[in-house]
C-alpha cells in the first residue's frame, strides 16, 4: 500500500507503505519505508554541494540529476552574494542545453538577483520552446513587478501553446494593472477550460 515515493541524488528509490494502516488506531507497527536499488548496482556518492566549486555546481545544475540540480540551485543563490554566476546562468537559460537545465537556471537567477534579471527573462519569453516559465518567472515575485514589461504577456496570450496562454493569464492578473484587463477577455471564451478560468481569475483579481 504505498503512499508516496521519492528519489535520493543517488538513484536511490524511497518507498512509504501504509501496510496495516487503518482509519482507527492498531498500534505502533504500521507502515514501512523500503529501499529500492537495482541488484548488483552500486550508487554512486552523493556531490556535497557545499564542497564543490562554482564551475562544478553549474555542471550540476545543468546535468541529468533532479535532485543534484535543486540542491546546485540552492547552493548558487547561497552564494550569489559573494560569487556572480549571472553570465553563466543566462548562457544557460537561452543555450541548447536540456529543457529541465534551462528552467532551472531561470528560476535561480530570479532567486538570487531578483529584479535585475528581468531584462533576460523579458528576452527568452520571445523563445517558444522556454517562453512558459519565463513568463512565469518575471511574475514569480509580487515585491519585484513595478519594472516587468507588460510587452511580452500581452503577446503570449495569444500564444498558440494553450499552456502558454494560461500562464500569459496568470502572469498580467499578478501584475495588477488594471489598464489591461480588456485584454483578457477574449480568452474568458478560450477553447481551453483552463485558459478560460484563469483568464476571468485574473480580470477577478
Amino acid at each position: 500500500r504505498p503512499t508516496d515515493l521519492d528519489v535520493d541524488a543517488s538513484g536511490r528509490i524511497y518507498v512509504a507503505s501504509w501496510k496495516d494502516g487503518q482509519y482507527k488506531y492498531k498500534g505502533e507497527n504500521i507502515g514501512f519505508l523500503a529501499l529500492l536499488t537495482p541488484k548488483g548496482a552500486s550508487a554512486a556518492a552523493a556531490p556535497d554541494v557545499r564542497k564543490q566549486s562554482d564551475t562544478t555546481l553549474l555542471e550540476l545544475l545543468a546535468g541529468p540529476s533532479a535532485v543534484e540540480r535543486m540542491a546546485a540551485q540552492w547552493e548558487i543563490v547561497r552564494r550569489a552574494e559573494r560569487s556572480d554566476f549571472r553570465k553563466e546562468l543566462e548562457a544557460i537559460a537561452a543555450g541548447t542545453a536540456s529543457l529541465s537545465a534551462r528552467v532551472a537556471a531561470i528560476f535561480t537567477l530570479k532567486r538570487a538577483y531578483g529584479e535585475a534579471a528581468n531584462p533576460l527573462l523579458a528576452e527568452l519569453a520571445k523563445d517558444a520552446s522556454i517562453r512558459e516559465w519565463a513568463l512565469r518567472a518575471l511574475t514569480d515575485r509580487k515585491g519585484q513587478l513595478a519594472n516587468v514589461p507588460a510587452e511580452p504577456i500581452l503577446a503570449a496570450l495569444s500564444d498558440p501553446n494553450p499552456r502558454v496562454r494560461a500562464q500569459a493569464a496568470v502572469s498580467l492578473g499578478r501584475l495588477g494593472r488594471a489598464a489591461y484587463a480588456d485584454k483578457l477577455v477574449p480568452l474568458t471564451i478560450d477553447d481551453d477550460p483552463v485558459v478560460a478560468h484563469l483568464a476571468v481569475k485574473a480580470i477577478v483579481s
